[in-house]
C-alpha cells in the first residue's frame, strides 16, 4: 500500500511538473514561434546596390524591426529558401527566378495579421523590391493548444488528486487500526497527540520525498527522450523556471501526504 501511495504521489507531481512547465513557458514559446516567423522581401534582379542598401535602411528603420535579425541571401539560396514557394508549380524551372532576398524577424508586439498586410504593402512600394513573403504562423492556435493542454493536465492532476488521498486515507486507516491498542496504550499514560502522531506523519513525508524523487527521475526522462526526439525544445527550456517548478513540487510532495495524515489521525484519535 506505500509504495502504490508513492507511485500515485510521483503520477500526480508529474502531472503538476507538466502542468508548471507549460504555465511557466507559455510565453517563450509563443516568443520563439513569433522569432521563426520569418518577412521574406526578394528584390530586383541586377539591382544596384545604391537602392539595394535603400531597402536594408527602411527595414532596419522600421518601428517593427527586431535588431539583428536580418540576414541577405543570394540568389541560389533565396531558391532554397522560397523552395516551398514553388513546390506546386506543375512544371520544372529551367533557370533560377528569383534574385537576392532579405529575411528578417518582427518584434514580438507586431506579429499581427492586420499588420502584416500593412507592411507587406510598404515594402511592395519599395523601389527594387519584387516580391514579400510573411510567413505566417496562427499564433492564436498556438495559444489555444497550450490552454487546452493545461486543461487536460489540470483535470488528470484534479483526478490523481483524490485517487491519492483516497489511497492515503486507507493507508493511515489500515495502519491506525493495526496500532489500535498501542495507540490507546499511549493515551492511558499521557501520551501527547504528536507523540502518536509522529510515526505517521515521517511515513507520509517519506512516502512524499520518494515520490518526488520519482517525478524528477521521470520529469528528466521525458525531458531526455523529447530533447532527442526534437531538438529545438531544449532551447525553449528556462532553467530558472525549472528550478521554481520543482521547488513548488517538493513542497506539494512533503505538504500533501502530511497534513492529510495530521487530518486523518486527528479525527481518529477524537473518536478514540
Amino acid at each position: 500500500m506505500s509504495w502504490l501511495t508513492s507511485i500515485s504521489v510521483m503520477v500526480l507531481l508529474l502531472f503538476l511538473t507538466l502542468f508548471l512547465m507549460i504555465t511557466y513557458h507559455s510565453g517563450v514559446i509563443s516568443d520563439n514561434a513569433k522569432k521563426n516567423s520569418k518577412i521574406l522581401v526578394e528584390l530586383d534582379k541586377n539591382l544596384r546596390d545604391s537602392l539595394r542598401k535603400d531597402v536594408i535602411s527602411f527595414i532596419e528603420s522600421h518601428d517593427s524591426y527586431d535588431a539583428n535579425s536580418l540576414t541577405e541571401y543570394s540568389e541560389e539560396d533565396a531558391l532554397l529558401l522560397m523552395k516551398d514557394e514553388i513546390d506546386n508549380l506543375s512544371y520544372d524551372l529551367e533557370s533560377n527566378p528569383f534574385s537576392s532576398v532579405l529575411s528578417f524577424t518582427l518584434k514580438t508586439d507586431f506579429h499581427k495579421t492586420e499588420y502584416y498586410q500593412e507592411l507587406k504593402n510598404e515594402l511592395i512600394e519599395k523601389q527594387g523590391v519584387s516580391f514579400v513573403n510573411i510567413q505566417e504562423i496562427d499564433f492564436a492556435e498556438i495559444d489555444e493548444n497550450l490552454k487546452r493542454s493545461n486543461s487536460i493536465l489540470l483535470v488528470l492532476f484534479g483526478l490523481f488528486s483524490i485517487f491519492t488521498l483516497f489511497l492515503l486515507f486507507n493507508l493511515i486507516r489500515i495502519s491506525l487500526i493495526k496500532d489500535e491498542k498501542k495507540i490507546r496504550t499511549m493515551k492511558l499514560v499521557g501520551a501527547h497527540e504528536r507523540f502518536i502522531m509522529m510515526p505517521y506523519l515521517k511515513n507520509s513525508l517519506f512516502i512524499g520525498l520518494l515520490g518526488f524523487i520519482g517525478c524528477v527521475i521521470a520529469s528528466i526522462t521525458i525531458g531526455g527522450i523529447l530533447t532527442q526526439v526534437f531538438n529545438s525544445i531544449s532551447a525553449l527550456i528556462v532553467h530558472s523556471y525549472m528550478y521554481q517548478i520543482f521547488i513548488i513540487v517538493l513542497l506539494l510532495a512533503l505538504l500533501l501526504p502530511m497534513i492529510s495524515t495530521y487530518m486523518i489521525i486527528r479525527l481518529y484519535l477524537r473518536k478514540l
